[in-house]
């Protein structure tokens, strides 16, 4: 039976896709094999049929690598996100805590100074800074001591009252001794009111050691002691231009301070 290369080439896009009956199949088929012209139009055919699936594969691969790269920025933004929450919420509880990023700020913002107070001046020993403050009434001392996530002061806090018998004098405005993780410090703040002393020695723990010292200006003498059970034998002089001792160092226990005594 002979067909007309008309219904025949109507019946391909059915073989394409594998849709057409097995009697069309074989009309086609047969078909074919008399008649080169429609042999070639259906080669023709499955070749646009296979284009078409490629392209289609192609542009699935395209959305799909999109979908992955849309994916991937999200996650990123996703991540960065709670990374900045966690680090807001770690900086606010490390606020709280009275930790700060600087020794000044947690020795400033400690809560125990006043409108009045005045630095006078810092000494540093390792990873603790001595703050001496003058107030009104009184000369404090505030410990700042650095920690892994910052500086705080620790409530290390010392207060000593003025008095008016130290006006025109050399004085120690907050001597203490220091004790962090078995290692001690004894601090000699001295502040000079007497504008004839120019320099002071003093004498702790087997050593000696002296500074130069102006009105108005803060010194600080520190002696290290990592033995607490060592005796104490502390002297000190405060001289004039001249070299003469005009001050000697005294501790009066009835006061629990250091002070300056006239010498003689």
């Amino acid at each position: 039976m002979k067909y007309k290369c008309d219904m025949i080439r109507d019946l391909m896009p059915l073989c394409t896709d594998d849709s057409a009956s097995e009697s069309s199949k074989k009309a086609v088929f047969g078909h074919m094999v008399e008649c080169r012209d429609c042999e070639k139009y259906y080669e023709e055919l499955i070749h646009g049929v296979e284009l078409c699936t490629k392209e289609e594969d192609v542009f699935s691969s395209g959305y799909a690598a999109l979908a992955r790269r849309i994916r991937k920025r999200n996650m990123r933004r996703r991540f960065t996100a709670c990374l900045i929450a966690g680090i807001v919420f770690l900086l606010l509880g490390n606020y709280a805590l009275g930790y700060r990023f600087s020794a000044e700020k947690a020795a400033s913002q400690s809560g125990k100074l006043n409108s009045t107070s005045e630095l006078l001046g810092t000494y540093d020993w390792g990873k603790v800074r001595f703050f001496f403050y003058e107030s009104a009434a009184n000369y404090d001392t505030i410990v700042s001591c650095r920690h892994w996530n910052g500086w705080r002061s620790d409530d290390n806090y010392f207060v000593w009252p003025k008095y008016p018998g130290d006006e025109g004098k050399v004085l120690v405005t907050s001597g203490i001794y220091f004790w962090v993780r078995e290692k001690g410090i004894l601090l000699f703040p001295v502040l000079s009111d007497d504008p004839d002393i120019v320099k002071i020695t003093i004498t702790a723990f087997g050593e000696t050691k002296s500074a130069d010292v102006a009105p108005g200006a803060l010194s600080v003498l520190a002696f290290e002691n990592n033995d607490p059970s060592v005796p104490d034998h502390t002297a000190g002089c405060a001289y004039d231009g001249e070299g003469k001792v005009k001050y000697e160092l005294e501790y009066d226990e009835s006061m629990v301070r250091w002070r300056w005594e006239n010498a003689g």
